[in-house]
């Protein structure tokens, strides 16, 4: 996987190489752990694979130094997520939308 970043942000944000191989090397965590995702079909096993992508997302954040806020992670975009794609596009950060059956958001 070749991960390629916003250079124009990287020194907006004043970051160090340091800081960049570690953004570097979150998003391929974060990558494998999707692609686990992929080839899973238990709830159990989405949801808590879900959770390690919501962990390295806040990674992220901290990383690229922004503020910690959920409302930036695109949940929907996850492997076996029935979540609403158009509606939390559409909203996006402002709303989210959540379907009760979702094998990894459902209740």
């Amino acid at each position: 996987m070749t991960v390629r970043l916003n250079q124009r942000l990287v020194i907006q944000k004043g970051l160090n190489d340091e800081e960049v191989a570690l953004i570097l090397e979150l998003h391929k965590q974060r990558q494998a752990v999707v692609n686990r995702m992929k080839r899973s079909k238990r709830p159990s096993t989405l949801k808590n694979l879900a959770a390690e992508v919501t962990a390295l997302d806040y990674r992220l954040q901290a990383a690229w130094k922004f503020e910690l806020d959920a409302k930036f992670h695109r949940f929907w975009e996850l492997p076996g997520c029935l979540c609403a794609k158009l509606d939390n596009i559409d909203d996006y950060p402002y709303r989210q939308h959540f379907r009760q059956d979702c094998p990894i958001h459902g209740w």
